[in-house]
């Protein structure tokens, strides 16, 4: 069978005009979209560092807060089994015939060591050493005024440094009708170079009661 050679055979041809028009920028338009671009790129990197040294500031600012909450826990925990509670001018081992540390008459922030018997009948003494660490220490000697050295037992880390550690004794003598009560005062901040943090004193305070019967 032969084909139809009469059959219209249509072509469709699209013609496309290419422009020889170039598009492109100027050397002003070029220079503001950098300029631009740099100054949105400066901004956010200063914002992401500026966030990540808050939180490092924070976090070291937590770190000194528990530290020094630990701390204070630590003497709480003695001080609710000791008695015979003293300043550090005056030594508790003289008072195992029931004498009393002479009543806290002297302004406040006076006394920054706290000395007393604990639960096992040793005399220790809480204390904040020069090199602003908060000390406790477990062999104080008869007859010996109570204090802490550098080789006492370290209470506080080195990321946390002691600004200030004071004692507040009421009823710490027998019969007044007053529960042995101590209030402690501490101010702490994190050991760090920066001058911001080394002025971010944590000022923290509690009291605590013996549960020694009084007298």
């Amino acid at each position: 069978m032969k084909k139809n050679s009469n059959f219209p055979v249509l072509l469709t041809v699209r013609q496309f005009k290419i422009s020889s028009r170039k598009c492109g920028f100027t050397l002003i338009e070029l220079i503001v979209a950098v300029s631009v671009f740099v100054i949105l790129v400066g901004i956010a990197a200063g914002g992401f560092a500026r966030a990540i040294r808050i939180q490092r500031e924070v976090q070291q600012l937590l770190a000194a807060n528990s530290n020094a909450s630990l701390a204070i826990e630590t003497i709480a925990r003695d001080i609710r089994t000791g008695r015979w509670f003293c300043h550090g001018t005056e030594d508790p081992n003289a008072l195992a015939t029931y004498e009393d540390c002479n009543p806290q008459s002297a302004a406040w922030g006076s006394y920054n060591t706290l000395a007393f018997v604990d639960a096992i009948g040793r005399e220790v003494a809480y204390c904040r050493t020069p090199d602003g660490v908060l000390r406790k220490n477990s062999n104080v000697v008869s007859g010996v005024l109570p204090s802490c050295s550098v080789s006492s037992d370290a209470l506080t880390s080195s990321n946390v440094i002691v600004d200030y550690l004071y004692f507040q004794l009421m009823g710490n003598q027998s019969f007044d009708k007053y529960q042995p009560r101590i209030t402690i005062f501490l101010g702490i901040h994190p050991n760090t170079t920066d001058p911001a943090l080394q002025q971010s004193i944590i000022h923290l305070q509690t009291t605590i009661s013996s549960r020694q019967p009084d007298g």
